[in-house]
């Protein structure tokens, strides 16, 4: 149970990491429209 759990978590974290990425990436494309 303990490996299905930290597998779970490392997938959690991809996603998240993903997830944040994802805004950052937008958010600073509103940024560079805002500027354009």
């Amino acid at each position: 149970p303990g490996r299905a759990e930290q597998r779970t978590k490392e997938q959690y974290m991809e996603l998240q990491e993903k997830g944040y990425l994802w805004i950052l990436s937008t958010h600073s494309q509103k940024i560079l429209n805002m500027h354009a």
